[in-house]
């Protein structure tokens, strides 16, 4: 029997990728930048999450937090999920047959997706070609949900936005990689989750003797692996 950790780590991550949009959408790098050479520079440029359409890749335990967030603060959100179920906190839930329909309307495409064979380069070439030239795209799932040579000529060719990313295909990502000097793309090095937040120990502990009880018990585990769909 193989049980995993679902449900620590939504609200840190969420918080994380929240706090990247957040300071991409209103310029705080360019500001914290000036602030250390003490000069008076506004931009009136920038984005509100308000009114936004944003296509959420998956709503598990992250995905779920982060629709709960961008309701509140007035965007419409659309949920992928293997399944049409509906979702409390999605005006709208696709499956991956819709995936290529909506991509264009969207302002923000969200991925919290784990590593799976029907996940790898979901987003590719074809992907990036139908999202509007100011969307933005951010995986705190895997990496390999995202094909970096595609990403990196979406950006090349100003066909999309901006990327905020927080996993990779290669970990650490090189230090070659010209992700790093592009100026519309923020990186932070896979931390957005972590036994380090208090949620995810609070979470984790709780489920761990949850589960262990269940054992001694001879109850059903939480989070029990689906061994065949990977996760």
């Amino acid at each position: 029997l193989l049980t995993n950790a679902s449900g620590s780590y939504g609200h840190a991550i969420c918080e994380h990728m929240m706090g990247m949009i957040l300071s991409f959408n209103k310029n705080l790098r360019f500001y914290y930048d000036r602030q250390k050479e003490a000069r008076w520079t506004p931009l009136f440029t920038g984005r509100e999450i308000y009114g936004s359409k944003v296509l959420l890749l998956g709503v598990g335990d992250i995905g779920t937090e982060f629709a709960k967030v961008l309701k509140v603060l007035g965007a419409n959100v659309t949920g992928l999920r293997n399944s049409y179920k509906e979702h409390p906190n999605c005006d709208e839930i696709i499956t991956s047959k819709e995936l290529h329909d909506v991509l264009p309307k969207m302002d923000y495409i969200i991925t919290s997706l784990p590593a799976t064979n029907a996940t790898f380069h979901m987003l590719s070439h074809d992907e990036f070609s139908l999202m509007k030239e100011d969307a933005v795209v951010c995986n705190v799932g895997r990496g390999s949900v995202i094909d970096t040579y595609a990403l990196l000529e979406a950006l090349d060719n100003k066909s999309i936005g901006g990327a905020l990313l927080d996993v990779f295909e290669e970990e650490p990502l090189p230090a070659d990689s010209p992700l790093w000097k592009n100026p519309r793309v923020m990186i932070t090095p896979h931390c957005s989750g972590g036994y380090h937040w208090k949620s995810v120990q609070d979470y984790y502990t709780q489920l761990v003797i949850r589960n262990l009880n269940h054992l001694k018990n001879q109850e059903p585990l939480e989070n029990l692996v689906n061994r065949t769909k990977g996760y």
